[in-house]
């Protein structure tokens, strides 16, 4: 690389955000609902575009995330639901020894249950 190139498999911007709001739903439980996003910027695969052939542009995605739940001090049950939106947003891409435009993606919407217990 030279002065001043970006660093490849870096993103130009990554930010995220979440909220979550809580609330009493019995005299011993209590409800849970949270949202999480995550944005993830360009990226480029080597220092040089114009000259390098393995060169390679990816990112600009975002991610939702939902979990909903019921909860207390010992215990939990939870929902969630990640990459809510189903977003390809694709994280690494390759093209070198043969391989044209290997891609690595964020895992695709997942839903379920988990749940907590302290002793």
């Amino acid at each position: 690389g030279r002065k001043g190139d970006r660093l490849p498999n870096v993103p130009e911007l990554t930010g995220s955000a979440s909220a979550s709001y809580n609330w009493q739903l019995t005299s011993d439980y209590d409800g849970l609902l949270r949202a999480d996003f995550a944005y993830t910027g360009r990226i480029q695969s080597t220092f040089h575009g114009g000259t390098d052939p393995n060169y390679e542009v990816y990112g600009k995605y975002g991610t939702l995330g939902l979990r909903a739940g019921i909860e207390n001090e010992q215990r939990g049950l939870y929902l969630f639901v990640q990459n809510l939106t189903n977003n390809k947003g694709v994280t690494g891409a390759l093209t070198a020894l043969g391989t044209k435009r290997l891609i690595y993606t964020v895992p695709p919407r997942t839903i379920g249950i988990n749940g907590r217990v302290s002793f």
